[in-house]
């Protein structure tokens, strides 16, 4: 862990949601969390806040590497994601 950063951010996109991952290195362990992004569609936007979305959500678990934690809070993040209504749903053709 010597010359590692304490912490990383990487913006990510997963089904036209647009999200931050974060790992922070705390008391020798990388906690990873994330937030989504605004999104110009309302609908998505409203779901997203509703859950609390734009908040850093946290991960219980502490990881042995920024990667494990990076990885562990995008699977999170992608979860949730299924759950949101598609930007692309809310439009006409």
């Amino acid at each position: 862990m010597e010359g590692e950063d304490a912490m990383s951010q990487v913006r990510n996109e997963y089904r036209g949601h647009a999200f931050m991952v974060e790992a922070l290195l705390e008391d020798g362990l990388w906690r990873g969390r994330f937030h989504m992004l605004a999104h110009e569609d309302k609908i998505v936007h409203a779901a997203a806040n509703e859950a609390g979305l734009y908040r850093w959500v946290s991960m219980d678990d502490g990881w042995a590497t920024r990667n494990e934690a990076e990885n562990y809070a995008t699977e999170a993040a992608h979860a949730v994601i299924d759950r949101l209504p598609h930007p692309m749903a809310n439009h006409d053709s």
